[in-house]
């Protein structure tokens, strides 16, 4: 009986997952919240974080802010229970991402350091750069000035908030034109078959 209601908490979980990708939100968080039931009725605490942070997924893409954050604050006290530490970090993004939303930058601050600590220390592919663009709209909207400081009150060391600054200036240099607010300075257009250049 285990493995089959853990199966089919995975397959309601993939039915959600399609539902979402087909834009049908609201019945993507129904075909979630079984798969919630199923995975608390089985006891399975890493696909219960891992469904709870699809869900504030879905609420974020739905605009619910503070739903979101509820199931990605609550996603993430599971990732951290069972010691998932990728799952850790990507709740952290996730949760400083809808702060950043919620122009709580400030408090975003330091849940993105922790989530790019993380991510950095497991050797993650991808993440960081995410991460990095967070911080530096933070870092847009706080100013220079602040950053250091909440930096700091998360615990890290001025080596480190050095480090993780210079990272987020290299992250803007990559991107200048989302760092002043401009469009793209240009469009790249198909070429036509046999039109001169």
């Amino acid at each position: 009986m285990g493995v089959a209601r853990r199966l089919h908490a995975h397959a309601l979980s993939n039915v959600a997952s399609i539902r979402r990708d087909k834009g049908e939100l609201g019945r993507a968080l129904k075909f979630y919240a079984k798969a919630v039931e199923s995975a608390r009725e089985t006891g399975d605490s890493f696909r219960l974080a891992v469904l709870l942070g699809s869900i504030g997924g879905v609420q974020h893409d739905l605009g619910d802010l503070n739903q979101a954050l509820m199931s990605h604050e609550e996603a993430l006290a599971g990732a951290r229970r069972i010691g998932d530490r990728l799952g850790v970090a990507a709740e952290l993004e996730n949760v400083g991402f809808i702060l950043a939303d919620k122009d709580l930058h400030a408090q975003a601050v330091p849940t993105l350091a922790e989530s790019l600590a993380i991510l950095l220390a497991i050797g993650a592919a991808s993440g960081p750069g995410q991460v990095l663009h967070a911080l530096s709209k933070c870092d847009d909207r706080l100013g220079r000035d602040r950053m250091p400081e909440l930096l700091k009150q998360a615990g890290l060391a001025e080596a480190s908030i050095a480090d993780l600054l210079d990272r987020v200036d290299q992250t803007r240099l990559k991107r200048p034109w989302q760092r002043s607010g401009r469009t793209v300075p240009f469009v790249l257009r198909p070429r036509v078959a046999g039109a001169s250049s």
